[in-house]
């Protein structure tokens, strides 16, 4: 009968993560961030519309490392965690927190503690969203 060697890191991550951790099927980074799901009043689906995107910045007054982050987050579909916009920007982890503290304050974008997604460190996330409700408002005055 063959001898089967155990591998105990992989058995640890599978009882923290559950027995799908580290199937290509169940990566989470597919999921979230999809490019569909950003309004089409906002979106032509590789850019924000000019004339949007003049009323977004005539409405608040933000660093332009913050309009970059929420126009990056409006690509990938309104949701991201601070890593992945690291990834997709290549602006320091440091920057990203403060630019998006910016955001949060002006009501642009908002997070919620149960939401989560796995990082590349295999601890949890937080996945911030565009709150599109509060961007059309302040587009259209209302």
């Amino acid at each position: 009968m063959p001898t089967v060697k155990r591998n105990p890191r992989l058995e640890e991550r599978i009882e923290r993560f559950g027995q799908t951790v580290d199937l290509p099927l169940f990566e989470q980074a597919q999921t979230a961030g999809s490019r569909k799901d950003y309004p089409k009043w906002l979106c032509t689906g590789t850019s924000v519309k000019a004339d949007v995107w003049d009323k977004i910045k005539n409405s608040e007054k933000l660093n332009s490392d913050a309009w970059i982050i929420l126009e990056t987050m409006i690509l990938h579909g309104g949701h991201l965690t601070d890593n992945e916009i690291e990834k997709y920007t290549g602006m320091r982890i440091n920057i990203i927190t403060g630019r998006r503290n910016d955001l949060i304050e002006a009501g642009l974008v908002t997070g919620f503690p149960d939401i989560t997604k796995k990082g590349k460190s295999g601890r949890p996330n937080k996945i911030w969203h565009v709150n599109f409700k509060n961007l059309y408002n302040r587009i259209h005055g209302a």
